[in-house]
């Protein structure tokens, strides 16, 4: 070989210098290959095992909605294998009068990119049903392009048998409300129609004795006798009042909410009422509802606040009926203090009339309860043709 010049071996040497830079490059960048690869592989492994660990069923589908991965939670709602969930094999564990809800349910929100929430039951293949609660969110890539679905499956079976027997409850309750009136409507006719007329007839009775023929002796007898009488007419009254007022029957709820403030009035306790005429239109059961709400208001403020006054209203209006009582007593602090028998009571009555109850309160400045009870819908009315 002859000698090289200076300036070959110069070329030379750049030509060796730029292959080593670019397989230092290439090492560079293979490292970096694999790192990312390991980095994909541990997501995708924690991906797995956070879906493993969820407590309910993990779903994934691509960007046209065909399921492409499953967890063991929704293989164990749904009885199916993961590969009979792929695809839109999954849709074979919805119930038969479901189905073609939520494929519609689903289809849409696929195709307009937005979150599906539907619930719905699974049909198990040896025929258990379950209910679930199932919801999907769209993925969107790097350049906010929707690459697939996200969805979940929880199983609300426990929920919702609870509800159906807190509603069966709720209606027993219901009937044994109304039932327990019917029978208090009969006692209290029982005592007014018997025993209290009984007991009037005896007095007039005695009475006219009085007048007659009598000896001093015999006619402090009777005397006594038409105290006792009398003490005993107006003390069955009261109990016939306190148990199912007559004014309530024959002479509606405005005349029924007059007695209670009259009463309380002879306690020594003022009395503002302003009742709305329009409620003696109410439904017998509304009625009886009101009534009682009133009435436990009262009890409450002559037992528990040491209130001089209360103030109540009772209002009718297009579709509802509002009813509020205050006093101005001692009130007490909710947060610290349970609330007695008497307001859990018309919490519950106004609970199960479809309505809602409030509640302030606050040391030193008095209780106001507010209640709402809604009106059923009016029948509608046809017109002749």
């Amino acid at each position: 070989c002859g000698a090289r010049t200076h300036a070959e071996r110069s070329v030379s040497g750049w030509i060796v210098a730029a292959c080593l830079l670019a397989c230092l490059g290439l090492l560079g960048l293979g490292g970096s290959l694999l790192r990312l690869r390991r980095q994909l592989q541990a997501s995708r492994e924690e991906f797995d095992l956070l879906s493993q660990q969820a407590p309910m069923g993990i779903l994934r589908a691509d960007a046209t909605g065909s399921c492409v991965y499953s967890n063991e939670n929704w293989c164990e709602i749904s009885g199916l294998s993961l590969e009979q969930t792929l695809g839109h094999r999954w849709s074979q564990a919805v119930h038969p009068d479901d189905l073609a809800r939520v494929m519609t349910a689903w289809s849409e929100s696929v195709a307009a990119h937005r979150p599906y929430v539907e619930e719905l039951r699974v049909q198990r293949p040896d025929g258990t049903i379950r209910h679930v609660l199932a919801g999907a969110r769209p993925i969107q890539d790097d350049h906010g392009q929707v690459s697939g679905f996200i969805g979940t499956v929880l199983d609300i079976t426990g929920v919702e048998v609870a509800t159906r027997e807190l509603a069966r409850r709720e209606r027993l309750l219901r009937i044994l409300i109304d039932a327990q009136e019917n029978e208090k409507l009969l006692m209290c006719h029982e005592f007014h129609d018997g025993l209290v007329q009984y007991a009037v007839g005896s007095k007039m009775l005695l009475e006219a004795l009085r007048e007659g023929d009598l000896s001093e002796s015999s006619r402090t007898v009777v005397d006594s006798v038409i105290k006792c009488l009398a003490k005993g007419i107006e003390d069955g009254r009261r109990v016939i009042r306190g148990i199912r007022p007559a004014a309530l029957d024959d002479l509606g709820l405005q005349a029924a909410l007059d007695d209670l403030a009259d009463e309380l009035r002879e306690s020594g306790i003022a009395v503002e009422a302003t009742v709305d005429p329009a409620i003696d239109q109410l439904p017998a059961t509304l009625q009886t509802t009101v009534y009682r709400i009133v009435q436990e208001s009262f009890n409450n403020a002559r037992k528990h606040a040491s209130s001089d006054r209360v103030r109540v209203t009772v209002a009718r209006h297009a579709d509802r009926v509002a009813v509020t009582a205050e006093d101005f007593g001692c009130g007490f602090d909710p947060t610290t203090a349970g609330e007695g028998f008497g307001l859990l009571g018309i919490r519950e009555r106004a609970r199960l009339a479809g309505g809602e109850c409030t509640v302030d309160s606050a040391p030193g400045r008095g209780t106001r309860v507010r209640v709402w009870l809604p009106l059923p819908p009016e029948p509608a009315v046809g017109l002749d043709a």
